[in-house]
């Protein structure tokens, strides 16, 4: 009999223990409200490591569109300011653009633009290049290549002397001629920047 009552006394212990255990257990856990799954409480200011890499991964994405975003105003600059040129200012346009594109494509749009100024050196002679469409870009590695694709108007103004188209009164008459043509350009990244390193019209 005194060992029955032993035995009853060990398991109401065991009991008590037991839920005294869970009681305490319970309050260290809360349900996530979708899944009813227990889940440990976070403390105050802490961010689950998997938050964490998603925010890394979305300020990723938002440099990299500005990045594209600054890039596509830069070449749309870039070509506008190529083609556009007169007689009276020679390669200013293009003295002032210089740091933006590599040495080479600098000579040679230098060289091709001095020498249709020297085509047409009897007077005033000018061009005004205008993006009339969306840059599309074709190619984009942000940390190595950009090319772009884009349609353009070009105003081309040319003054003659009147003595040349056969009047003997002198003075100059001026032609204004607009064309629709196809500017494309690449840059590349070099040491951190974007520089034009090609550029076609055609």
């Amino acid at each position: 009999m005194q060992r029955k009552k032993i035995i009853i006394l060990i398991v109401i212990i065991a009991l008590v223990a037991l839920g005294i255990f869970f009681f305490f257990f319970r309050k260290k856990t809360v349900k996530g409200p979708e899944t009813g799954t227990p889940k440990t409480e976070e403390k105050e200011g802490v961010k689950p490591e998997g938050q964490l890499q998603e925010e890394g991964l979305s300020a990723v994405e938002k440099k990299q569109k500005e990045e594209e975003m600054a890039l596509n105003l830069k070449a749309k600059n870039f070509i506008e300011r190529v083609g556009s040129f007169s007689s009276d200012s020679k390669d200013l346009n293009l003295r002032e653009i210089k740091a933006m594109m590599a040495d080479s494509l600098f000579k040679k749009l230098q060289k091709d633009l001095l020498q249709e100024l020297e085509m047409n050196k009897d007077g005033f002679y000018g061009k005004t290049t205008k993006v009339i469409s969306s840059l599309k870009r074709t190619e984009f590695n942000p940390e190595v290549r950009a090319h772009f694709k884009s349609d353009v108007q070009i105003q081309e103004t040319k003054a003659e002397p009147r003595s040349e188209l056969g009047s003997t009164t002198g003075g100059e008459t001026t032609n204004k001629t607009i064309s629709y043509k196809t500017a494309e350009i690449t840059f590349l990244k070099q040491s951190g920047e974007w520089k034009a390193v090609e550029m076609a019209v055609y």
